[in-house]
């Protein structure tokens, strides 16, 4: 009988990834939440959801399969819906759902704190590299600096041989 081996477990996602992966989603949720089951509808699922981890990848810079993706969506609203049973019951009244309306008014406010953490976040690292690619210059700039001294007295010192040879050469025409 074939062993089968466990999947390796992936990295977490963070909260800018989940953000990130849910605004991808809402993107492409025409495909995505379609109910028909034809063998086109899931091909076009499947080939959406590739998309959505290239995607994903160039915008978070964290290389996951659509695979991943897919299961982390679905787990999150599973999760987010649990969560909201568990809070109507809790609660003892008979709430409805929150309105389209509100969700988009949340999502959007979401999204758009999203965006400006990923701003903060790219202008900080922007920063980051600039003061780097400053420290590189002027760690160049020192070791140019010294190789030239070093050049410099090399030459010299190959001058002052120089000199002690004519002189040695003198003295031994004088002599001789």
């Amino acid at each position: 009988m074939e062993r089968m081996l466990k999947r390796s477990r992936g990295k977490n996602f963070s909260e800018a990834e989940v953000r990130i992966l849910f605004q991808l989603v809402d993107n492409h949720k025409d495909v995505l939440l379609n109910k028909k089951s034809y063998t086109a509808t899931w091909k076009l699922k499947s080939e959406t959801w590739v998309k959505i981890a290239e995607e994903y990848c160039t915008q978070s810079g964290v290389a996951r399969t659509w695979v991943a993706l897919r299961d982390k969506y679905t787990n999150a609203n599973r999760k987010e819906r649990r969560c909201h049973a568990d809070l109507s019951l809790s609660s003892g009244s008979h709430n409805q759902a929150p309105s389209q309306h509100q969700y988009e008014a949340n999502y959007s406010e979401s999204t758009q704190e999203g965006r400006n953490n990923l701003w903060k976040e790219k202008f900080s690292l922007i920063k980051l590299q600039r003061d780097y690619i400053r420290d590189e210059n002027t760690r160049l700039a020192e070791t140019h600096r010294i190789e030239m001294e070093k050049q410099q007295l090399e030459l010299q010192h190959l001058r002052l041989k120089n000199q002690l040879l004519e002189l040695e050469i003198e003295e031994l025409k004088k002599r001789g």
